[in-house]
């Protein structure tokens, strides 16, 4: 015991939480499918497809919206050096 908690992995594993989600029928039995092709359990497949997609699209929409509101900037002239007043 006095391992686990030296090493932090206890301390991890309190650490994680869940968070019970509704899923379709049809997403429970491709995510049964697909993780049995992964070797990993349900659970960690379908977090890190969500993950993975959830941090995707983040990025994607937060890139469009700062595009959409980046105020457009004239661009500044130069005053010409030689210029008589």
């Amino acid at each position: 015991m006095s391992t686990a908690i030296e090493d932090g992995t206890m301390a991890k594993a309190r650490a994680q939480k869940t968070t019970p989600v509704r899923l379709t029928a049809e997403a429970m039995k491709w995510a049964r499918i697909a993780s049995g092709y992964t070797g990993e359990s349900l659970v960690e497949y379908v977090s890190r497809i969500v993950v993975e997609r959830g941090q995707a699209d983040a990025d994607r929409l937060h890139s469009e919206v700062k595009a959409e509101t980046a105020p457009a900037r004239p661009k500044r002239r130069k005053p010409d050096a030689g210029a008589a007043e």
